[in-house]
């Protein structure tokens, strides 16, 4: 944290106390990437390497700006937030009445808009006239009873105007009515919600036993707040769903210095996808992270670039069947044409065809193939055991026929 003196406040010279100028978000998202947790003491050095005292409300206000955090929790050991601050009759409540109206309230330099049952930061620190990160909540953290009137549990959902994926989405989830993907917006509220499943009960995964379908083309490159998932052993997002892209293309361009992917670890069925464009991950590159459920009937038309590895998945104790992957895989260690990992899983009718610049090649779970015709061919094939498995996988979805057109696959999309 860099940070200046703080001038004199009404004549007062408050000594080594600081104004932050800056703070070093890059490095401490590199440090969230590698699964380390920030500690940061409230302190802060200027250009002459002398430290300063930081206001930790401040501080924790600016390093959630630096990072583009989408929520600051305040926690405390008062029962909320009062007009004036040693004065515990003059906690804001029900009967200020803030219900509808929201009015604003200024408390120890605070700008503070209020929402029912909620207290909620959004404004300005009077003091640095520095804006506020959007959704800082405070949280009572002891018993108290307030003759104010009860604080509900706070829950970002409903105090913000954050959009969530059930709140966007059409459907309900079911295979008769299942969610509808038809916008980018969509598409990355989906990818919002693998990075709140982090559970290893795979029933308390995000979508277990829910349908998704896509129904046309998305183009994800430079859509707002949308740069993939980076899923690691240890933040283990997941997904859990069966996910039927319809035929339909999901166009990405995701760089960051993680363990990036279109999707992270995967416990339900990804069918009739293509996914092109590129994927720069930090250690590793994958259009599916880890794969413990099903991929079927695919076309991966991306370049992958990683310093650790950089394969179409990470395959662990899944099941493929028809899977085409094209486009350059480079990495400085290990680089494969489909998985860069192999441990159980299950591969047929598995075709690649693409440019590996590595060290060290993992063995490509396929066959290396140009000719598109053939491969088509065998994609459309509707026979056999395996055929027969992979559509109990998918579960009354169809499996759509593929052609091969202007030098690639393209699907024949569901009527």
């Amino acid at each position: 944290i860099k940070v200046k003196k703080q001038a004199p406040v009404g004549g007062v010279d408050y000594g080594y106390v600081g104004e932050i100028v800056s703070v070093d978000g890059e490095m401490l998202k590199n440090l969230c990437v590698e699964d380390y947790i920030p500690v940061i003491a409230t302190i802060g050095v200027d250009e002459n390497g002398n430290s300063y005292n930081i206001n930790a409300d401040t501080a924790a206000c600016e390093i959630g700006a630096a990072v583009g955090a989408d929520k600051l929790l305040f926690l405390t050991d008062i029962d909320g937030i009062r007009r004036n601050a040693e004065d515990e009759d003059t906690l804001i409540s029900d009967t200020d009445g803030r219900k509808n109206n929201s009015p604003d309230y200024g408390s120890e330099g605070y700008i503070v808009k209020v929402y029912d049952d909620y207290i909620v930061f959004i404004g300005y620190n009077i003091s640095t006239n520095r804006i506020i990160p959007y959704a800082c909540i405070l949280i009572p953290t002891i018993p108290y009873e307030s003759t104010a009137g009860e604080v509900s549990d706070p829950t970002v959902k409903d105090i913000t105007d954050a959009k969530y994926f059930l709140d966007v989405v059409k459907g309900s989830g079911t295979k008769e009515d299942p969610y509808l993907i038809s916008s980018e917006e969509e598409f990355k509220l989906m990818t919002d919600e693998f990075v709140r499943s982090t559970a290893s009960d795979e029933q308390s995964m995000f979508g277990y036993g829910k349908y998704f379908e896509q129904t046309r083309d998305l183009d994800m490159c430079g859509f707002e707040g949308y740069n993939g998932t980076s899923a690691s052993g240890s933040t283990r997002y997941t997904f859990a769903g069966n996910y039927n892209g319809n035929g339909y293309t999901v166009k990405v361009d995701i760089s960051d210095g993680g363990q990036m992917s279109v999707f992270p670890y995967s416990y339900g069925v990804i069918s009739n996808l293509k996914v092109e464009g590129s994927i720069k991950g930090g250690v590793c590159a994958q259009v599916v992270r880890a794969l413990y459920g099903e991929l079927i009937n695919c076309v991966f038309d991306v370049a992958l670039n990683a310093e650790q590895e950089a394969g179409a998945i990470y395959s662990n104790y899944g099941y493929v069947y028809n899977l085409y992957t094209t486009g350059t895989h480079s990495s400085s260690a290990v680089a494969s044409a489909v998985a860069t990992n192999h441990n159980s899983t299950q591969y047929t009718n598995v075709f690649y065809c693409r440019y590996q610049n590595s060290s060290l090649v993992a063995s490509p779970h396929g066959t290396q193939s140009e000719d598109l015709n053939a491969i088509a061919e065998s994609f459309n094939v509707r026979e056999g055991s395996e055929y027969e498995k992979a559509c109990e996988y998918l579960d009354g979805y169809d499996m759509l026929e593929v052609v091969a057109a202007d030098g690639k696959l393209a699907f024949q999309k569901a009527s």
